[in-house]
């Protein structure tokens, strides 16, 4: 079998189980806001109906002393999601579709993607190579064959970039363009991008987090894609939060595919 075709679903509450057997609390992509209102005893009672399943799944299985492990494949897989070496986080929002959240953990050469597929459930799937995780990303994004926008990039604060956004979705059209043309940005641009916001067709944040003794750090990007082209949006400086500086780009459909290959390389 292939790493690419090892792959599997467990309920949030087997996924605390497994946790509980490496030792951990929690991992970033787990969701479970569905369990937050059962008590203590509610709790137990069903994280051990969810062990009872694992044991039947063959995904805890007894050692040579009969003392319960988890099943190897079990036990590598979301080992690698727990401590990993490289996370890539995609997060894709749609107009009136529901988030898209994908998390790819590379830790000693095996790649991990994982994923919610519905409230309670959590996908686990082992990919060959990087370049899987590229195409994946990519899939998700669906890009359509555009041109880069004829405008010069904006450089803008993330904060005054979220009150526009926010005034669009409050129809102060005129407010949203006063921020933008306030904060210097070139009139071109600025109708461009009011434009991509008021006929939005995916917002794609990508990113990547590296942890090397106990530090970790981070870069990545955001995709804007309206009905008139696709902007890359990055902070500068590597700073994050509502006060850093974003210079958001028009891009080709060529160029994302690109940025995200070098990404995940």
């Amino acid at each position: 079998m292939t790493a690419q075709n090892i792959s599997f679903a467990v309920s949030t509450e087997e996924l605390l189980v497994i946790l509980g057997y490496l030792k951990v609390d929690s991992m970033p992509g787990l969701d479970g806001s569905h369990l937050q209102g059962l008590d203590e005893g509610q709790m137990e009672f069903a994280l051990g109906i969810a062990e009872r399943a694992l044991y039947a799944r063959g995904f805890i299985i007894p050692d040579p002393q009969k003392k319960p492990v988890l099943a190897p494949t079990v036990f590598s897989m979301v080992g690698a999601c727990v401590m990993p070496e490289v996370t890539i986080v995609l997060s894709c929002n749609r107009p009136k579709q529901r988030q898209e959240e994908y998390y790819y953990h590379i830790s000693r050469g095996m790649a991990v993607m994982h994923y919610s597929l519905n409230e309670g459930i959590q996908q686990f799937v082992a990919v060959s190579e990087r370049a899987t995780i590229a195409q994946s990303i990519l899939s998700t994004l669906k890009l359509r064959e555009k041109s880069a926008l004829k405008c010069p990039p904006i450089q803008i604060k993330a904060s005054l970039f979220g009150e526009m956004r926010k005034a669009l979705n409050e129809d102060r059209f005129p407010d949203a363009s006063r921020l933008l043309t306030e904060s210097g940005v070139n009139s071109a641009s600025a109708q461009a991008m009011l434009e991509t916001q008021q006929h939005p067709v995916a917002n794609t944040t990508i990113g990547y987090l590296k942890g090397r003794e106990g530090e970790v750090t981070a870069s990545g990007f955001t995709v804007i894609e309206g009905d008139n082209g696709l902007w890359i949006a990055t902070s500068l400086e590597n700073k994050l939060g509502l006060d850093a500086d974003l210079l958001i780009s028009p891009a080709s459909g060529g160029e994302v595919i690109e940025r995200v290959k070098m990404l995940v390389k």
